[in-house]
């Protein structure tokens, strides 16, 4: 009967560090990059994502290199991102019948708690659509975004709809299949949003809302600047995933946060984050940690297929 030692799993450690470096060789010999080869090599042993009983060695390996073969970075399945986005739909719908505020319908009210729901469901579904269209789900995520154009366009809330309709369009042109569908669609959401635009909003502003910004700037120089880094700021952790070549959904919420920044100063419409209000905020790192898992989950696949 054989003994399990701790010589075992350092030979068994080590065999998959040979099997790694000999598929990174190989991948440099056949053209394609070795940092490609080895997303695949680790997701091909899946094993040691829930091994408890890894080796220290390579613990210290996989923090120092941030490589995800021994990581422990939780996924979101597909499956997941499809529900999360019907139920967004859902609850956007849900604001059409729900007591609204002088005619204008954007927020569904939960015992005490009042939500905005686009602000607090869009950069989720902006993420969620963006990998329908990597793994060629092209109608569902068309009919999704046209949905939702038309549901914001009715509500009326046209800073969400113009926000939405240009973070939608980026992501329509990134992924550059069915051109003819996709300029019919980006048309269809650019007439949609006018039409918001072009009704009028009742709703009076709210001085820690929508004016917060301007409230701010008018103590002086120094406070305008901070605003203006402030709302800069904001955009930074989305930019960051385009800027290393990964998905175009990070460019495409840092769309829809830059737009709905404009609407704040031209229209009665919220400041994101610093306008009081929890949704924004809720929405807004929900976004960013929902990022951070689906553009690792897809992304070597996605590299894959493109480089077939």
């Amino acid at each position: 009967m054989h003994i399990y030692t701790a010589g075992d799993e350092t030979a068994r450690w080590q065999r998959s560090r040979r099997i790694v470096s000999s598929r990174s060789r190989f991948a440099d010999s056949g053209g394609r990059s070795a940092s490609s080869a080895y997303t695949r090599s680790c997701l091909d042993a899946r094993g040691w994502r829930t091994n408890d009983n890894l080796h220290p060695e390579s613990r210290r390996i996989d923090r120092r290199r941030g490589n995800r073969c021994f990581g422990r970075r939780r996924t979101v399945p597909p499956i997941t991102g499809l529900a999360v986005t019907a139920l967004s739909v859902v609850l956007l719908l849900a604001t059409l019948v729900a007591r609204g505020r002088q005619g204008v319908h954007r927020w569904i009210q939960l015992g005490p708690l009042t939500f905005h729901v686009a602000s607090l469901s869009l950069p989720l579904v902006l993420i969620e659509l963006d990998r329908l269209l990597r793994y060629a789900r092209f109608a569902i995520a068309i009919g999704a975004i046209l949905t939702i154009a038309v549901i914001l366009a009715v509500q009326p809330d046209a800073g969400q709809a113009s926000a939405f309709a240009g973070s939608a369009i980026v992501l329509l042109i990134c992924d550059r299949t069915r051109v003819s569908v996709t300029v019919t669609a980006a048309l269809a959401l650019i007439a949609l949003a006018a039409s918001a635009l072009l009704r009028s909003d009742p709703l009076a502003p709210v001085p820690y809302v929508e004016e917060i910004a301007i409230r701010i700037s008018h103590r002086g120089a120094a406070w305008e600047a901070a605003v203006v880094l402030a709302l800069a700021l904001l955009i930074v952790p989305f930019g960051v995933p385009m800027t290393r070549g990964r998905s175009p959904a990070g460019l495409a919420v840092a769309v829809y946060l830059v737009l709905s920044i404009a609407a704040s100063c031209w229209g009665n419409f919220p400041v994101p984050i610093l306008g009081y209000g929890m949704s924004p905020i809720i929405g807004y790192f929900a976004g960013w940690a929902w990022l951070r898992s689906v553009v690792d989950h897809g992304t070597s696949r996605f590299a894959d297929r493109a480089s077939a």
